[in-house]
């Protein structure tokens, strides 16, 4: 872990570029303050949130979307649950599921 202890010039240089950085990742650091270091911290944090959070926006929806998508057509095989045109499969081939292995 990183013992960094800024200077109090450095950290009143640094702060509206540090606030900014939360709003807008990194931009305001290079644009400001690219020899602060405590602005390059938050830039550096800043940045990993916001890649972060783009991801988890991302990713977790589509595994979220494909979990039911998958449980919806499994119901419809069993014919639960009347999706499209599967549940007619499944009352013309009731043991469709025995062949899936």
């Amino acid at each position: 872990m990183n013992n960094f202890e800024p200077s109090f010039d450095d950290v009143e240089r640094g702060r509206l570029c540090a606030i900014l950085c939360y709003l807008v990742p990194v931009v305001p650091y290079i644009i400001m303050s690219p020899k602060s270091e405590f602005a390059k911290f938050h830039a550096n944090v800043s940045l990993w949130v916001f890649v972060l959070s783009i991801l988890s926006f991302l990713i977790i929806p589509s595994l979220v979307a494909l979990f039911l998508w998958v449980f919806g057509l499994i119901q419809a095989f069993v014919g639960k649950a009347d999706i499209l045109f599967f549940s007619d499969l499944a009352k013309k081939y009731p043991n469709i599921l025995l062949c899936i292995k």
